[in-house]
Parts: C-alpha cells; sequence; structure tokens
C-alpha cells in the first residue's frame, strides 16, 4: 500500500473518502492478473461453466427460543432488537464454538484422500507454511477452518439487516458464516485440471452438505467476477453457504471459499487491504481491525510531545554544564 497510494498515516477521516476511492480504483488494476487465470480456467473447463447459481433468499437457518427470549422480557420492538444484539448473538458464538469441532469432521469426511492437505488455520499465516508444503509434493488442495466470527463483527455486519424493511425479526438469522472454512486448489500451468479439482470440491461438499435450494447458497464468481455492466470487483472463487443440521443443538450457518491457489496469493498480498479500506467507514475503523495505522493527526501529537521533550532535555543539559565544577588538572609529568 505504500508503495501504490500513499502511508495511511497521510489521511484522516476528513479526506477518508478520496482514499477509499484510490483504493477501490488501485483494487480493480490489481486484479486484472486474476480475472485473466480465471477466464483461461472457464475456457479450459466446461464443467466449471456449468456451475449455476444455486439461491437462497429465505433465512439461513432458524433459532428456535428466539421469541420466547423475547417474550420473557417483554415482547416490545425495543426489546427484541436488544435481544437480537445482545442474547441470540452470543448464543450462536457459543453454539458455533461447541460445534466447530464437527464442522471440522464433515470437512475431513469430505474432502481427505491422499492429495488433500488439512491444516491449521494459523499454519497459513506463518513460515512453516512453506515447509508443510515441501514435506508433501504431491499436494493437490488443502483447506483449514477459520477463526470463529467474533460477536462484535456479527452486530456490525447485522446492523444493515435491521435498517432493512424488508429483514425480519431476528436480524441474526441473517448471518451465514458463523463457521468458514477455506479449500485451496493448486495452480499452475494447467488450468484445466485445476478447474476440475474445483468442480470436484464443489461436489463433494454439495453431498456432505445437502446444499440446495432453500438449504444454502452457491455463488460462481469465477464466471462473474469482473464482469457484466455493473462489475463485482471481487478476486474470482466459488462461495457457498450451507446448513450444518445438527442433533441435539440447533443448526449452524457455515460458508466455505474455494479458491485457486494463484488467485488466492493475489488477493492476499495485493487486495486485501485494498478491500479493508473500500468497506471501512474511516481511518478508526481500520485500525480497531488490528492494522497498524495511524492518522496524521497521531502522528502529529506524537511529533509534538518528541520535540517538547527534546527541549526539557536541552535545558537539563545546560543546568549540568553551569553547575559542574571547573576541573583541576589532577596529574603531572615526570
Amino acid at each position: 500500500l505504500k508503495r501504490r497510494i500513499y502511508p495511511l498515516a497521510m489521511w484522516d477521516d476528513k479526506n477518508f473518502s478520496q482514499l477509499k476511492e484510490l483504493a477501490s480504483r488501485r483494487m480493480k488494476k490489481e486484479l486484472i492478473p486474476a480475472y485473466e487465470i480465471s477466464d483461461k480456467m472457464c475456457n479450459s473447463c466446461s464443467a466449471l461453466k456449468t456451475l449455476t447459481p444455486i439461491n437462497n433468499n429465505e433465512r439461513k437457518y432458524k433459532i428456535s427460543v428466539a421469541n420466547d427470549c423475547a417474550q420473557a422480557a417483554g415482547g416490545t420492538e425495543k426489546v427484541k432488537s436488544l435481544i437480537d444484539r445482545d442474547v441470540l448473538v452470543p448464543l450462536v458464538c457459543t453454539a458455533a464454538r461447541h460445534n466447530s469441532k464437527i464442522f471440522r469432521e464433515k470437512l475431513l469426511n469430505a474432502l481427505c484422500d491422499d492429495e488433500t492437505l488439512h491444516i491449521e488455520f494459523k499454519d497459513t499465516q506463518e513460515k512453516n507454511f512453506t515447509t508443510i508444503q515441501a514435506q508433501n509434493p504431491n499436494w493437490t488442495r488443502y483447506f483449514y477452518v477459520g477463526p470463529l466470527k467474533k460477536a462484535e463483527r456479527i452486530k456490525e455486519k447485522f446492523t444493515k439487516y435491521q435498517e432493512s424493511i424488508n429483514t425480519s425479526w431476528p436480524c441474526v438469522e441473517q448471518i451465514g458464516d458463523v463457521l468458514r472454512a477455506t479449500v485451496v486448489c493448486r495452480g499452475g500451468d494447467d488450468v484445466a485440471h485445476t478447474g476440475g479439482l474445483i468442480v470436484r470440491t464443489w461436489k463433494q461438499l454439495e453431498r456432505t452438505f445437502d446444499i440446495r435450494e432453500g438449504h444454502g447458497r452457491l455463488k460462481n464468481r469465477f464466471m462473474t467476477a469482473g464482469k457484466g455492466n455493473n462489475p463485482d470487483h471481487m478476486p474470482p472463487d466459488i462461495l457457498m453457504n450451507a446448513i450444518m443440521d445438527l442433533v441435539g443443538s440447533m443448526s449452524m450457518p457455515v460458508e466455505i471459499q474455494i479458491h485457486h491457489e494463484d488467485i488466492l496469493h493475489i488477493k492476499d498480498e495485493r487486495t486485501h487491504l485494498l478491500y479493508e479500506i473500500t468497506r471501512a467507514k474511516s481511518i478508526k475503523a481500520i485500525c480497531e481491525q488490528n492494522i497498524p495505522v495511524k492518522s496524521i493527526y497521531d502522528f502529529q501529537q506524537e511529533l509534538k510531545r518528541k520535540e517538547d521533550k527534546i527541549v526539557e532535555l536541552k535545558k537539563e543539559i545546560e543546568k549540568l554544564k553551569f553547575g559542574l565544577p571547573e576541573r583541576k588538572q589532577s596529574f603531572f609529568f615526570c
């Protein structure tokens, strides 16, 4: 970002919209190689072209205790809004934490074979990921379960549902990615093979999670990203939402993404921070995502504090010089 736009320290909330526009334009340019890889792969793999969308305009899942919770607290519209945010969101997060092991087991049963790696999310963020790949040179795909979506992020996300007149209560039932996983298919020159592997991965997950109309969703963004009169400038991938039906627990919404390795590299290395800027509401919002960014005001204040400290130190030095006794010669030559 420092090379391609400007250091974020040069921006504050007053000119943040200008920064967002710059980030959006740069992201479109950086994604051109990703669209070229995607187009080449789709042209070489007809099966990938035939993956048609599965839409689900209904609720992602049902929380059976929602109405009972609201009625127990009075049942007014204000109470229901508070129950949505302060009771149901923590409930969903707790259920997701409890059932994440089952989600992982389902993915293992669906995908694992001699050429598929199951890795931990932390390993994707560390240098030893290269070592893992080197130790398994014949790998064709790998997958991992992502970190659980935090309650704060869920609340932020369903605020837009609360503002929509078409969304009925409880809004938290619209959140489809409490549990998340990523599958990455190996890239390279054989784009037809990678395309076929992506299709096979989809078919395996479709069967395991029973993804169908009314019980999940599929977006084939290899065919749509960057295209049309009003293009969606996102990295090409497969995005699916599923309902994980469980015995003895509430059903859980899950999201699984299937990536082409080379496109994912472009996304992570070139466009991730740009995307975060385009969707953020302020510089502060970017800072809250643990991206080390300070506004120009913060730097000005910090610089002033340091300059004041330097002035104080210079005064102290002068005082010490003034108070030093005159050094006397304490040695002689023979």
